[in-house]
């Protein structure tokens, strides 16, 4: 009895290689795993598909960032040539503010604040800002819809907005040669007006 229990027993830990006479196939039964997995992927089942993006946002959030760019180096140029050269002063000016600069500095910045100009800019650059702020947000929930990462783009509409282009470009495998050129612009457009607002600095 306890032979036939010991046969029963290693016959299913090692199966009769030989069937009917024939050489059985096990190889679909305790190899099947090899077959569906390889690499650390699984064979047979759904991966994540990323599918194009469309880049309607993209280049309209790109022009409305080069507009508000142009637009605050434009205005903070003429703001600090018109205070430099006293373009605000008047005639009524009390005299008081000649000899303060304090004083001085005050009243032109409430000059500037009351002037149509600024309450022109205040507005318009606001409207940029929020503008640029919702194009962002619907370009990246876009991006991530589509299967692609978005922690990076996040990141940079928050810290370093120029490097969002290039990055997006970069998960989206698109070609980069425009986000790259409108990103030197941009850095370059930046570092001139502090060059020349150290030059001009020194020449008064």
């Amino acid at each position: 009895m306890n032979e036939t229990n010991n046969n029963d027993q290693n016959t299913q830990r090692y199966p009769n290689p030989y069937v009917n006479g024939q050489a059985a196939d096990y190889s679909s039964q305790y190899y099947k795993q090899s077959t569906d997995y390889n690499n650390g992927q699984y064979y047979g089942q759904p991966q994540p598909v990323s599918t194009p993006v469309t880049n309607a946002f993209f280049y309209t959030l790109m022009a409305l960032t080069a507009i508000s760019a142009f637009m605050t180096v434009s205005f903070t140029t003429a703001l600090i040539r018109a205070l430099a050269t006293g373009a605000f002063l008047s005639p009524s000016t009390p005299d008081i503010i000649s000899g303060s600069y304090i004083a001085m500095y005050n009243y032109l910045i409430n000059v500037m604040a009351n002037s149509p100009a600024y309450s022109f800019y205040s507005v318009l650059s606001s409207a940029l800002s929020f503008a640029i702020l919702a194009i962002s947000i619907v370009d990246i929930v876009l991006v991530h819809k589509k299967g692609y990462p978005c922690l990076g783009l996040v990141l940079f509409a928050i810290f370093f907005k120029p490097g969002y282009f290039i990055w997006r470009a970069h998960i989206v495998h698109q070609r980069k040669l425009i986000p790259v050129m409108f990103t030197v612009c941009y850095v370059l457009l930046y570092v001139l007006y502090f060059v020349w607002c150290v030059l001009f600095v020194m020449t008064l």
